[in-house]
């Protein structure tokens, strides 16, 4: 009777791992992918890709820029021991909201920026863009499984997600999905 227990654990194990490996294997369609609207595998796109066109059009990466240097400013709580702010990624709900995940070190947060786009008639009617105006909607934290709202209003939650990541060896935010 030993023997066939043994036996039976040991093919649950098996049949276990089986199963682990085989969602590894298929982690294209994962529901971490499901979860953030990506159903493409995580590639880095750069150089001459066709996402070149729309993030100038966009303006994404002097949006993505301002932020980066003015996380400081924009974070409405300080960084611990000393450190600094420094941004690591982006998650853009569309041109103009994004989340921006940054840390010092020690402490990681997050917020949700909008941001805010116009222009201004000229005598001759002709339109000329004002700056961005950057505004934080929301603050997080770490939770116990995701990010806890500490302050403001999640108005993209659930939506589609492009992520960015900084490059080191090409010194650019990379779209990463």
């Amino acid at each position: 009777m030993k023997k066939n227990t043994n036996t039976i654990i040991l093919i649950g194990l098996v049949v276990c791992v089986i199963l682990f490996v085989y969602y590894l294997s298929n982690g294209k369609n994962n529901s971490w992918n499901n979860l953030t609207g990506n159903n493409a595998s995580s590639t880095i796109i750069g150089g001459n890709s066709t996402d070149d066109k729309t993030r100038a059009e966009t303006g994404i990466d002097a949006k993505m820029d301002y932020i980066a240097n003015n996380i400081a400013s924009l974070s409405p709580a300080n960084p611990v021991l000393g450190g600094s702010w420094y941004v690591i990624r982006f998650w853009f709900a569309n041109d103009d909201n994004v989340y921006v995940e940054y840390e010092d070190g020690h402490v990681l947060r997050r917020i949700l920026v909008e941001i805010i786009s116009g222009e201004k008639i000229l005598a001759n009617g002709d339109s000329q863009p004002l700056p961005y105006e950057y505004e934080v909607r929301a603050y997080f934290e770490p939770g116990e499984s995701d990010w806890t709202i500490k302050d403001g209003s999640d108005t993209m939650f659930g939506k589609p997600l492009k992520l960015y990541e900084f490059d080191q060896d090409s010194d650019i935010w990379t779209k990463r999905n």
